[in-house]
């Protein structure tokens, strides 16, 4: 090989050295500084995100032992109950002590579902040309917080040939201890 000898004047070797400088320079910044600074705003981003997802998860257990500490009130309240409770004797026994025990056109128990240590029970029913004293009268009762039992649905229709009358549909339901 033949070696090149190239005489370079001192602005040329300036102008080649500032050059190189250059290329240093974009080198360092390209693959060092760079890099260096958009990690460190990926990281930035990823703690705030981060801190997002902490927040929500200290709000949904906040949640969750709210909700424990109610389900504590449930299992006392159905403790209170009677052995053998039934809705659907529950309902027919509301409905005698209200009066409408004749009037009932229909009880259906429906099947029960099972959600985690609690099923849930319900009871669909009619009542025919009752009026609405009555009505109310019978929900006050079944709602009646000590029995843990809850109106789902309700549906009241004008009777058909008695006018100040209605027939009222509801569905019932309530939670026992699976």
């Amino acid at each position: 090989m033949k070696k090149i000898n190239i005489r370079l004047s001192r602005h040329e070797k300036i102008i080649v050295s500032a050059g190189a400088c250059l290329v240093v320079l974009f080198v360092f910044f390209y693959f060092l500084v760079f890099p260096f600074f958009s990690s460190r705003a990926r990281l930035r981003q990823s703690v705030h995100v981060d801190q997002q997802r902490l927040k929500e998860v200290m709000a949904l257990s906040a949640e969750y032992q709210c909700l424990q500490k109610n389900s504590g009130g449930i299992n006392a309240a159905l403790a209170k109950r009677e052995k053998g409770f039934t809705l659907f004797s529950l309902l027919e026994g509301l409905a005698s002590e209200a009066g409408l025990k004749d009037r009932i056109k229909y009880i259906k128990p429906s099947a029960t579902q099972i959600k985690g240590k609690y099923k849930t029970s319900s009871v669909e029913m009619q009542f025919e040309a009752i009026d609405m004293p009555q009505l109310f009268d019978y929900l006050y009762r079944v709602e009646d917080p000590k029995n843990v039992v809850r109106i789902k649905r309700i549906s009241v229709k004008k009777h058909k040939e008695k006018t100040g009358y209605v027939d009222a549909t509801l569905q019932v339901s309530t939670v026992e201890p699976a």
